[in-house]
């Protein structure tokens, strides 16, 4: 299960995760459609990114990201180091938007007034 796909469930800090990834996703679809297109899309960053933010870990390098989508498709070596460091780049673009996506100040809630 996608950890982004049920906003109900999610916590107010779940959810500004949640958006800042779709918020980061976004820019780099339209900076790399041509990766975005290739398996390094949202469904393959949502399951690889996803339980990191909900859980708070360190988000991982652009070269680990790429390995990670390199071992996805199960590349022989010489393929892999290719591939792996053609993308390398944009897979630290992606890291780059989120973390600014995620430095963005989270929305606070308004205060119920009480009616009286």
């Amino acid at each position: 299960m996608n950890l982004f796909s049920s906003p109900n469930l999610l916590s107010s800090r779940e959810r500004f995760r949640a958006r800042a990834f779709q918020q980061a996703y976004a820019l780099f679809r339209e900076r790399y459609p041509e990766w975005a297109d290739s398996l390094f899309d949202q469904p393959f960053l949502e399951q690889r990114i996803a339980s990191l933010l909900k859980d708070d870990l360190v988000l991982p390098t652009g070269l680990s990201l790429a390995s990670w989508w390199a071992d996805h498709l199960g590349l022989g070596d010489r393929q892999r180091a290719y591939w792996v460091s053609r993308l390398t780049p944009a897979a630290s673009d992606f890291l780059h938007l989120l973390r600014a996506a995620l430095r963005q100040p989270e929305p606070v809630a308004p205060l119920l007034r009480p009616q009286g």
